[in-house]
């Protein structure tokens, strides 16, 4: 592999944490709502992202694909949730 295709294809590679944020809350909840109906076949795969129509999930959930039902469910309840805890202000230095 040339060292100018690495550093390209590593340059628009994400980290899975934060290609999550790319990912909206209602496919989310979405997601978790399917998983706790049995409505995907578990480990998560992309291809079945793809088929259910969360194009957006495949993309960006490199972090969801290949979770059995119970690391999706704590996964997405743990993102869910840290997006609706109220954020602290931010104070200036010594306050």
């Amino acid at each position: 592999m040339s060292g100018a295709f690495f550093v390209c294809y590593a340059t628009l590679m994400k980290p899975p944490a934060i290609a999550l944020l790319d990912v909206p809350d209602q496919d989310l909840e979405d997601l978790l709502r399917a998983v706790h109906r049995g409505q995907l076949t578990m480990p998560l795969t992309r291809d079945a992202l793809l088929s259910w129509g969360k194009h957006r999930l495949a993309e960006g959930g490199d972090l969801l694909v290949g979770l059995d039902e119970r690391g999706l469910r704590a996964v997405l309840s743990a993102v869910l949730a840290e997006r609706r805890r109220p954020q602290k202000a931010i104070t200036g230095a010594g306050g």
